[in-house]
C-alpha cells in the first residue's frame, strides 16, 4: 500500500455537511492501489466507547495519480465519529484515523477517531438552485446593442466608431441599457434564463472598470430608470440579472482618489488607497493599481473598515434598488476575505437568492467555503477544454483527470455551481482559436467545445455573439460588436446553440449530476463519461466523444455502471444530442460514434 498518498482531513473538500444529520466524506488514495475502502462510524457520544456501524465507500473518480472514495454517513444526532479500514490488492490491511495508518484498529475513547461535533446549520452550503437551473449569456453593454441609431457622440463628446467596426482601446460604439431592453426577446428565444453585465456605473472608459462614481449609472449607457426598466423587464421573461461589483480598485476620477491628488497626506481618504510615497504622482504611479502600474485603477485599501462600509453599503443599494439578482465580483483574490464575507452577509439579507461569483482565475475552493462566494469563473475547465482541442497538449485520459481534480478541490455539489466559460472579455473568442482551420474544421472544434461545457458539471455561460460567430483576439479585439445583420450572423451556429441550451434546460442530470470516467482511450482519441443523480433518482447520461475523424465501435459489453457491475446493454438507451444530423443507431450489442462527433444518450 502507498502510504504517502492516503489522506482525508477536516477541509471541505474532504468532510462537509449536506444535511443537519448527513456527513459526506472522502478518502484519496494512490490509484488503483485500494481493493477495499470502509468507514467505521458512530454517534460521537454513543454508549460504547468503539463505534459500531460499516459503510463501504464508493469509488468516486481518478486523477493521474489519486483514487477518491466517497460515502454518506447519517446519525440523527448531527455528531460524528469515525475512522477507515482499507485493503490494497497484495491483501495489506490497515486501519486510518486522525492518529495516521495503523496495523491495529483503533480501541477506545482516545483511539484517534476522526470527528464532526456537531452538524450546524452554519455548516450547511448553500447556494441558490435557480443558478444552477440556468444558462447564462454575458454581456459586454458598449458593444451589444446601440436603442438609438442616430446617435454620433458619447456624453462627453467623444465621436462613436460605426458598429461593427474592429475596436481599438479607445473605441466607444454607443451601446446602451435601452439597447439591451430591446434585446431580451432574442434573449428568451435563445433559451438564456440569466444575464451578467461587465459594469454599468459610471466610468470614462469603454469597459466602466474604472468607475468615478459608484452611485450613478455611466450616462452614456442610460439612466436608473433605464437600469430598473431593463432589471423588470427581464424578469417578466424569466431571466435573472446579475451586475459586475468593481471592489478591488476604483478609477482615477474617484471622489476619494480626487481628493488624494489634491492633498496628499493630509487628505482624509488617504488610508483608502495603498500608497508608496507624497505627493502622489499619476505619472510616477506611486500607489498600488489593478494589474501593474495602471494609472488609471488605483486599488482600494479594503482591510480598513470605513472603506468596506463605502462598498458594502454601495453593493447594498443597487441590489435593493434595481432589484438584481446577484453579482459578479471583479479580482476577488486581492481583496481581503472579511470584506467578502461582511458583503455575503449584508447582500444575502437584501436578496437571500443573491447569486454571488468571484473572478478567481484558479482553484477558487478556498472561496466557496459557504461564507464568502456561491461561484467563481471556471478558467481551469476552459483551458483544459483549450489543450484538448486547440493546443492539443494534453491526451483524452490527461483530460479526463484534469476535470475530475478540479472537481475533488470543492465540496461534493459545488461544482455545479462554477460558472462555466469557454470565452469571455478578458480572453480570444472561442471560434478565433480556430482561425487557421478550414470552416468546417473550425465549426466542429468549436461546436466540440461548447458541448463539453455544456455537459461536464456546472453552470453554461454563452459570451455574447458566439452563437452567431462573432470572432475577435486579444482584448480588445474580443469586444467586437454584436452582430445584428441576420445576413452576416452564422445561423448553424445559432440553431446548434439552442438545441444545446434545450437539452440542458431538459435534463435535471446535467445540472446536480456527479461526472465519472467511464471509458478512455487515448489511441482512438476516445472519452466516456457519465453524469450521475443522486443515487435515489437513478437518472444518468452517458457521452460518448470521439476526437479522431475516424469513427469508433462501442462495446456496450466493455461499459458498466458506475454503481454494480450491471451492464448498459441491460438498460433502455436514446440518443438525446449530437453534433451531426446523422441518426445513431443504438444497436444491441453495440454503437458506433463518428469522427469528430460527440453524442449524449439518456440511460433509463
Amino acid at each position: 500500500m502507498q502510504k504517502p498518498a492516503v489522506e482525508h482531513n477536516y477541509s471541505a473538500n474532504f468532510l462537509s455537511a449536506a444535511k443537519t444529520d448527513e456527513l459526506v466524506l472522502r478518502l484519496r488514495a494512490a490509484r488503483g492501489d485500494l481493493k477495499e475502502v470502509k468507514v467505521i462510524y458512530g454517534d460521537r457520544f454513543g454508549p460504547k466507547s468503539d463505534p459500531k456501524m460499516v459503510k463501504n465507500m464508493t469509488f468516486s473518480g481518478s486523477t493521474e495519480v489519486h483514487d477518491y472514495f466517497s460515502a454518506r454517513l447519517q446519525i440523527s444526532s448531527g455528531r460524528f465519529r469515525y475512522y477507515f479500514y482499507l485493503e490494497d490488492w497484495s491483501n495489506t490491511k490497515l486501519w486510518y484515523c486522525e492518529k495516521g495508518l495503523t496495523r491495529e484498529r483503533p480501541r477506545g475513547w482516545t483511539g484517534g477517531y476522526f470527528q464532526f461535533p456537531k452538524i450546524k446549520e452554519e455548516d450547511l452550503w448553500q447556494a441558490p438552485d435557480w443558478a444552477r437551473n440556468s444558462v447564462f449569456y454575458q454581456i459586454f453593454p458598449e458593444r451589444f446593442a446601440r436603442s438609438t441609431e442616430g446617435k454620433k457622440t458619447t456624453s462627453k463628446g467623444e465621436r462613436l466608431t460605426e458598429w461593427g467596426k474592429i475596436p481599438d482601446r479607445k473605441t466607444f460604439m454607443g451601446g446602451d441599457l435601452k439597447g439591451i431592453t430591446g434585446k431580451l426577446d432574442y434573449l428568451q428565444q435563445l433559451g438564456i434564463s440569466a444575464i451578467y453585465l461587465t459594469p454599468i456605473f459610471q466610468s470614462p472608459s469603454n469597459h466602466k472598470y474604472d468607475i468615478s462614481d459608484y452611485y450613478q449609472i455611466d450616462r452614456d449607457f442610460g439612466t436608473e430608470e433605464d437600469a430598473r426598466e431593463m432589471v423588470n423587464k427581464a424578469h417578466q421573461r424569466g431571466i435573472k440579472v446579475v451586475l459586475d461589483g468593481v471592489f478591488n480598485h476604483c478609477g482615477a476620477e474617484f471622489f476619494a482618489f480626487k481628493d488624494v491628488l489634491r492633498q496628499g497626506k493630509n487628505s482624509r481618504y488617504s488610508e483608502w488607497f495603498y500608497l508608496e510615497g507624497f505627493p502622489v504622482d499619476k505619472d510616477k504611479v506611486n500607489y498600488q493599481t489593478f494589474a501593474r502600474e495602471v494609472a488609471s485603477m488605483p486599488r482600494l485599501n479594503l482591510e480598513k473598515g470605513e472603506v468596506q462600509e463605502y462598498f458594502l453599503q454601495v453593493a447594498e443599494y443597487w441590489t435593493e434598488k434595481l432589484g438584481i439578482d446577484g453579482w459578479r465580483l471583479d479580482v476577488a483574490d486581492e481583496v481581503p476575505r472579511t470584506f467578502w464575507r461582511k458583503f455575503r452577509q449584508r447582500i444575502k439579507s437584501v436578496n437571500p437568492e443573491a447569486f454571488i461569483i468571484g473572478e478567481v482565475w484558479y482553484n477558487g475552493a478556498g472561496w466557496m467555503k459557504g461564507d464568502q462566494f456561491d461561484s467563481i469563473m471556471n478558467y481551469h475547465l476552459m483551458y483544459d477544454i483549450l489543450d484538448l482541442l486547440e493546443n492539443k497538449s494534453i491526451s483524452v485520459s490527461r483530460f479526463s483527470s484534469r476535470v475530475q481534480q478540479n472537481l475533488f478541490r470543492y465540496r461534493p455539489g459545488a461544482a455545479n455551481f462554477l460558472l462555466n466559460l469557454l470565452d469571455s472579455h478578458d480572453t480570444p473568442r472561442l471560434i478565433w482559436r480556430f482561425k487557421e482551420l478550414d470552416s468546417h474544421s473550425a465549426e466542429k472544434y468549436f461546436q466540440m467545445a461548447v458541448t463539453l461545457q455544456f455537459t461536464l458539471p456546472g453552470i453554461p455561460m454563452v459570451y455574447y455573439g458566439d452563437e452567431v460567430g462573432l470572432s475577435g483576439g486579444h482584448d480588445p479585439d474580443c469586444r467586437r460588436a454584436m452582430i445584428w445583420d441576420s445576413s452576416k450572423q452564422n445561423s448553424r451556429y445559432k440553431k446548434f446553440y439552442q438545441k444545446l441550451i434545450r437539452l440542458y434546460k431538459n435534463s435535471p442530470v446535467l445540472k446536480n449530476g456527479w461526472y465519472q470516467e467511464i471509458f478512455v482511450d487515448d489511441a482512438s482519441e476516445i472519452l466516456l463519461f457519465s453524469r450521475n443523480a443522486p443515487a435515489a433518482e437513478k437518472r444518468k447520461i452517458l457521452v460518448a466523444a470521439n476526437f479522431s475523424d475516424n469513427e469508433y465501435s462501442v462495446k456496450w459489453k466493455n461499459i458498466k455502471l458506475s454503481q454494480g457491475d450491471r451492464e448498459i446493454a441491460s438498460i433502455n438507451a436514446e440518443v438525446i444530442f449530437s453534433l451531426s444530423s446523422a441518426d445513431t443507431c443504438l444497436n444491441k450489442e453495440d454503437f458506433v460514434i463518428p469522427g469528430k462527433e460527440i453524442i449524449v444518450i439518456r440511460l433509463n
